[in-house]
């Protein structure tokens, strides 16, 4: 068995990722505990004028969702993230300068949230 697996479980879903360290089961009770960068890799240019990227890494059977709000709380920007590597280019021409809040929802629950600055 190698030993630098993380397991990734989510009901009949499994996803092995290699790691320097000792396997790990992530479940929906740890899944809190995981820190959002092992599944949402860089959102940049921020601040931001145009349009701002996000690179992600979803574990197979996950369901995550990717939501930005304004300074007001009102959502702006609402997108499904699937399993496996990508990117998604928000368009932000018709956003107001200021700062924004994204978050990031794993099976529902939220995980993290983090400041964007529009220019």
């Amino acid at each position: 068995e190698n030993n630098n697996l993380f397991t990734f479980v989510n009901g009949n879903n499994k996803r092995k990722v290699k790691d320097n360290y000792s396997p790990v089961i992530l479940t929906k009770e740890k899944l809190k505990l995981t820190p959002v960068s092992l599944f949402i890799s860089g959102i940049y240019p921020n601040p931001f004028d145009k349009r701002v990227t996000v690179r992600y890494d979803m574990p197979e059977g996950m369901e995550a969702q990717l939501k930005v709000f304004d300074s007001k709380g009102r959502l702006v920007y609402g997108k499904e993230i699937p399993a496996g590597q990508g990117k998604v280019e928000i368009s932000t021409a018709s956003w107001q300068s200021g700062a924004y809040l994204y978050s990031v929802y794993v099976e529902g629950e939220l995980m993290e949230t983090h400041k964007l600055i529009k220019r």
